[in-house]
């Protein structure tokens, strides 16, 4: 593992991923796997750790590694992601939809949803397909998850329907909604490499 993140990351901060390795075994110990222990690699890798450990400033580290672990122990808090996956096309997804199936714990999606899409998402994240159900029982199962503390990712290709959200949002679960991109005629948007893919690269390797 220490050897697939030193190459993923500069050279300067090959010493930070050897002290991810080195806390590897207790994070696994600790915090189950999921959005919550990529959470902690999150901060680790990209936050306010990684600042004073590339700083030198040793005791603000260890206290961050305290506060990462803390934070992690207290109750998850649920939510769901309304994702719209536009024309069906993986290669125009979003950076951020595409961030969302990485962090998700559920995905509720549509049938007709392409699979290279769901392909995109976590390993370990719960696919749950829908057939013809009401958009009340469609709102059972997003609760359900979510009440358990699950990140949920709602995936379909269009813009979610109101009544969901609606009933979601009432129940106090925090919602958020991430919209296509919308292809007119036959204009082609050509995909390249984005600091975010060597982003998620690294959080995956470390979980």
């Amino acid at each position: 593992l220490r050897a697939r993140i030193d190459a993923m990351l500069p050279q300067t901060l090959g010493s930070l991923a050897s002290a991810a390795y080195a806390l590897r075994n207790q994070v696994a110990g600790a915090i189950p796997m999921g959005s919550r222990r990529r959470s902690f690699w999150q901060r680790f890798f990209f936050g306010d750790v990684r600042n004073a450990f590339i700083a030198g400033e040793t005791n603000n580290y260890q206290l961050g590694i305290e506060a990462l672990f803390a934070n992690q122990a207290a109750p998850a808090q649920g939510r769901v992601s309304f994702v719209n996956t536009s024309a069906g096309d993986p290669e125009l997804l979003t950076l951020k939809a595409q961030r969302k199936l990485l962090e998700a714990d559920v995905i509720v999606h549509d049938r007709s949803v392409a699979p290279a899409i769901l392909e995109m998402a976590r390993r370990d994240a719960v696919r749950i397909p829908l057939g013809s159900l009401a958009f009340n029982g469609v709102t059972t199962i997003l609760l359900r998850e979510a009440l358990a503390g699950r990140h949920v990712v709602r995936l379909r290709s269009g813009e979610a329907h109101v009544e969901e959200l609606a009933a979601v949002a009432a129940e106090g679960v925090p919602v958020e909604t991430i919209p296509g991109i919308h292809v007119k005629h036959d204009c082609k948007i050509f995909g390249f490499p984005v600091r975010e893919d060597i982003r998620d690269a690294i959080l995956r390797a470390a979980s």
